[in-house]
């Protein structure tokens, strides 16, 4: 089998610049001085997952034990490549073989019939690797390895000149390859050139079977340890000993979030603790086959939810609702995946009322009062501490005092209240339901207020406050009964009945005024978790009023006109948290109604021409319409700070 790196190529022809548009493969047959024959069993393109790392050889990138005084470039030679049963079952001196308990897959998609997959594994040969030094295959993937219970790896070594432990293997795992990340190293058993037997080419010394709280035990172990009298700096590596074994903790990696891998080989120093070895200071060569790296002992445990609601209604007053639901870790429904379980664990419960306040007066007023008011409170805890995911809360919780303790619960937990309540549509009713309203009557008047707020906190933000306002003032008058006078009615003659026909009316037919006032306040001070301090706190607001008039008036049988204005405001605040003197600023702006955005409004006459009332023009009917409309919209208010820049307001007509 032959191997040739695309990117490793000899000699460019041409201004090819990569290869993304290759459209021929030639293959070219040189130096021959006889007949040759060659039988192409399969020419393929392959890729691999796993990459060589350190491909440069750059002395930086180099994989070292960190106690080095000096570190010079690695001339090791190193080749990574797959190996597999169909092709290299009869290999020599040592066979392929299947690892014990691994079954082959099955694939059914060709006829129906149970054809076995090819099982294979990743291999990494190495030659002259001086002491001290390492190489290794990675690749890049996210996978969160929390909900799992052990790492699993099979791993064979062999070389011509190897004894057991002048080789150790580790598996990297964490954020990136140098920063943040997890090491575990396995110290490797040679099998003996002409082995067959699966259980030897895979010994059990050399199988990597590792709880993976032992990499939780391994960081909470740092955090208790000490470096010249001060906490163990998180960018100098920690070492780790159990069970004969090495963990090496780097920067703040976590379980939640794996993303990048690296496996690798190292010739390890005469003084590495866990090595078995009982020569150093030589290179080594040598091939190591991975294989299965898997997790098992995925964690099952399921949990529990309830919901409870209680209502109650107080005649016809009222009504109460009152709700609470609670959800624990492991939670999901029968159609989840077990991945997609809950991993919170959630609290809530609500108060909802709503009453009608007019009851409570005598019903002679006739006057409506609809009320509502809602609480509403939310806790969710996490299954692992935020500061430091890859570890329970439950456990971080259990290490510290009270106060602390109290201090990590609200930097955890997602605790929400939310509260509101409003006024809807305030206003008095006809008492003996006839329509014989007039301008001046409450009953046109209806008045309405709502106001809620959110507080919340979680991980990413100390703080977070919203409040939002709204009141409105409404006024409708419809007049139903429209009186027309006709002072020329007597006049008799056909021929003036255009004449006779004029009417005029003195009243409205239809005023409209709408106020509607809004304000959304808004802080959020985010939380700087790394240094434990609080960010500076981040304001939005918006404070509006909106004004709308409408007059509808028939000023006779044939005249009619409309006319609507709207008024656009915002009611300019002062920066910050408003308090002390700039809450009298606030309300000062207020009174004034704010400052004028834009302003729009349109104004109709539609008259119908009485020129059906001739005899003779009876069969015609004429309408005439009249329509304009106006807009002003003001210069924009961030122009105000620039001396220089003045765009003027901007005004259309039509």
């Amino acid at each position: 089998k032959i191997r040739i790196p695309l990117h490793e190529y000899q000699t460019k022809v041409g201004p090819i610049q990569d290869f993304k548009t290759i459209r021929f493969v030639r293959l070219f047959i040189t130096n021959c001085s006889d007949t040759t024959v060659l039988r192409f069993a399969k020419m393929q393109f392959v890729k691999g997952e796993w990459r060589k790392y350190n491909t440069s050889n750059n002395s930086e990138n180099n994989i070292v034990n960190g106690s080095l005084a000096t570190v010079s470039k690695d001339n090791s030679k190193f080749y990574i490549s797959n190996i597999n049963i169909e092709e290299n079952g009869n290999r020599t001196p040592i066979p392929y073989a299947i690892p014990p308990g691994i079954q082959r897959q099955l694939d059914y998609a060709n006829n129906n019939l149970a054809i076995q997959q090819n099982e294979q594994a990743l291999s990494l040969h190495v030659i002259d690797l001086k002491p001290g030094y390492g190489r290794a295959a990675y690749k890049i993937a996210q996978h969160d390895f929390r909900p799992y219970g052990r790492m699993k790896i099979f791993i064979h070594a062999e070389g011509p000149y190897l004894t057991s432990g002048d080789a150790i293997a580790f598996v990297r795992i964490g954020a990136d390859d140098r920063q943040h990340y997890y090491e575990y190293e396995q110290p490797l058993t040679i099998t003996d050139y002409g082995t067959t037997s699966a259980d030897l080419i895979w010994p059990v010394q050399n199988r990597i079977d590792v709880p993976l709280k032992q990499f939780q035990e391994a960081k909470l172990a740092r955090e208790k340890t000490n470096l010249n009298g001060a906490p163990w700096p998180i960018d100098i590596p920690f070492e780790y000993i159990i069970d004969n074994h090495k963990i090496i903790v780097m920067g703040m990696p976590d379980l939640s979030s794996i993303r990048f891998y690296m496996l690798g080989i190292k010739n390890p120093l005469p003084t590495a603790a866990g090595s078995t070895a009982t020569t150093f200071g030589s290179s080594i060569t040598g091939e190591f086959w991975f294989n299965e790296f898997r997790l098992t002992d995925y964690d099952e445990k399921g949990g529990w939810a309830a919901v409870a609601q209680l209502n109650l209604k107080v005649a016809d007053f009222g009504n109460i609702v009152l709700s609470g639901a609670k959800s624990t870790i492991g939670f999901g429904t029968l159609s989840q995946r077990l991945g997609d379980r809950s991993r919170t664990d959630n609290l809530s419960y609500a108060v909802n009322t709503s009453f009608d306040l007019g009851r409570l007066l005598n019903p002679k007023y006739a006057i409506s009062i609809p009320f509502y008011f809602n609480y509403s409170k939310q806790i969710t805890t996490p299954e692992y501490n935020p500061l430091n995911p890859d570890v329970k809360l439950s456990e971080s919780l259990a290490a510290l005092n009270k106060r602390k303790k109290e201090a990590l619960l609200k930097v955890s937990q997602d605790h929400s209240v939310k509260k509101s309540f409003s006024f809807t549509n305030i206003r008095k009713n006809s008492i003996d339901g006839t329509n014989t309203l007039k301008p001046w009557s409450l009953e046109n008047i209806g008045l309405s207020y709502a106001y809620s707020e959110l507080n919340q906190r979680n991980y990413i933000f100390a703080s977070t406050i919203q409040r939002n306002y709204n009141a409105v003032l409404d006024y409708n008058y419809s007049n139903p009964t429209l009186s027309y006078s006709a002072p020329l009615k007597k006049i008799k003659s056909q021929y003036l009945t255009i004449f006779k026909d004029l009417t005029y009316n003195l009243a409205p037919s239809v005023i409209t005024f709408r106020l509607d006032v809004n304000r959304i306040y808004q802080e959020n001070t985010f939380r700087d978790n790394t240094a434990n301090n609080i960010l500076p706190t981040y304001y939005h607001k918006n404070f509006t009023i909106n004004s709308i008039y409408g007059i509808s008036w028939n000023l006779s049988r044939s005249l009619r006109l409309d006319f609507n204005a709207t008024n656009y405001a915002i009611v300019e605040e002062p920066n910050g948290r408003i308090n002390g003197a700039k809450l009298d600023t606030l309300w000062r702006n207020f009174w004034k109604m704010g400052r004028t955005k834009d302003y729009n409004h349109m104004l109709n006459i539609t008259y119908d021409l009485p020129i059906n009332k001739l005899p003779f023009l009876n069969w015609i009917t004429i309408y005439t319409r009249y329509g304009t409309q106006f807009n002003w919209q003001r210069n924009p208010f961030s122009n105000n700070s620039k001396a220089n820049v003045d765009l003027g307001n901007s005004i259309q007509n039509n």
